[in-house]
């Protein structure tokens, strides 16, 4: 029994050494910023916002990025059981820290009623891309249905 002891021993203390120091020659990992989470408690409601902004491992140069928003409101403003008003508001702005220069930004803005899971009105969508800040425009109706 001691002889299998001492056998494990000195395969474990020579072998695995050098497997460990092979997995700490492989490519250094992908440097990822931390998920980003905001909350403001208001007289109004509540308002949360994570962002969340990562490169795969396998392939740096592909990512995913994502803004969430949760709003909570304390009372909202009914016009009957059944109906009520509604709006939205969403800026982004975004730039190269780097060079200072804009890289994008947007506004959304959604103005309309709810009636049971169904919301819709008139909205825009205002985007500048690039350092010359091209403007695209969208601006129309919306419709939205709750599934869940």
């Amino acid at each position: 029994m001691r002889l299998f002891v001492l056998i494990v021993f000195v395969l474990t203390f020579f072998f695995v050494p050098h497997r460990l120091s092979a997995a700490m020659d492989s490519p250094p990992a992908i440097n990822n910023p931390p998920v980003s989470t905001g909350t403001l408690f208001g007289n109004r409601g509540m308002y949360f916002q994570m962002l969340v902004n990562k490169k795969l491992q396998s392939a740096p140069r592909i990512g995913f990025f994502s803004v969430t928003s949760l709003v909570g409101e304390w009372d909202r403003q009914e016009i009957s059981d059944l109906w009520r008003f509604f709006s939205r508001l969403q800026v982004l702005y975004g730039f190269n820290p780097r060079s200072g220069d804009h890289a994008r930004s947007y506004l959304v803005a959604r103005a309309g009623l709810n009636y049971r899971e169904f919301t819709f009105g008139v909205g825009a969508n205002i985007d500048y891309y690039g350092p010359v800040r091209r403007n695209e425009n969208n601006i129309g109706v919306f419709l939205s249905v709750q599934l869940f």
